[in-house]
């Protein structure tokens, strides 16, 4: 004999259950989802109104291309007039700590040549970098010039030049490691 849970599931499962379902269950709610007037779901046409809207009025809207690019460059001036302001405002707060003592250390012999340089502000590690690297002449001391490979300097005095290729330990990078290594120790 069967049980009263096995006579419930299969009452559920029977032809009739499910036709009476979807009678009673399954009319009334197509009814309310469909537009008789539009012939078509009523759910669907207003998201089809809408993006017919899109397509007529906004997609199709004629623009000139100078106000397209009137637009892109007012856009583009907005960030960088933003991005200015955030760099000057990371330099005010580095610059107005109390400045170390080895930004007055800006030339020196390192190896056998005379350098100079400057100091920069790194506003993304908010540190010191050192810029403008250049050797002076030996003869006449004055700041030689760089060819256009980086490896010759010349002087423009007396046109005496020194390659970076017949001594590889007078690099630009060589000698800021220099510069660094010794402002780290204090020995400048």
């Amino acid at each position: 004999m069967a049980t009263m849970k096995e006579s419930t599931k299969n009452n559920f499962l029977s032809p009739l259950a499910i036709s009476l379902i979807s009678v009673f269950v399954l009319t009334p709610i197509a009814n309310a989802l469909y537009d008789p007037k539009q012939k078509s779901i009523a759910i669907i046409t207003p998201v089809l109104r809408f993006f017919s809207y899109m397509w007529q009025y906004i997609f199709n809207y004629k623009v000139s291309v100078w106000i397209i690019l009137l637009i892109l460059v007012f856009i583009i001036f907005i960030l960088k007039s933003v991005e200015k302001l955030k760099l000057k405002e990371i330099e005010s707060q580095v610059l107005n700590t109390k400045k170390p003592s080895f930004l007055r250390y800006t030339e020196g012999v390192l190896k056998e040549w005379k350098w100079s340089w400057k100091y920069d502000i790194d506003p993304i590690r908010n540190t010191f970098e050192i810029v403008d690297l250049k050797p002076y002449c030996t003869k006449c001391d004055i700041k030689m010039l760089v060819d256009a490979f980086g490896d010759t300097y010349t002087c423009p005095n007396c046109n005496h030049f020194k390659s970076v290729l017949q001594t590889p330990s007078e690099h630009p990078i060589k000698i800021a490691a220099l510069i660094g290594n010794k402002i780290e120790k204090n020995e400048y």
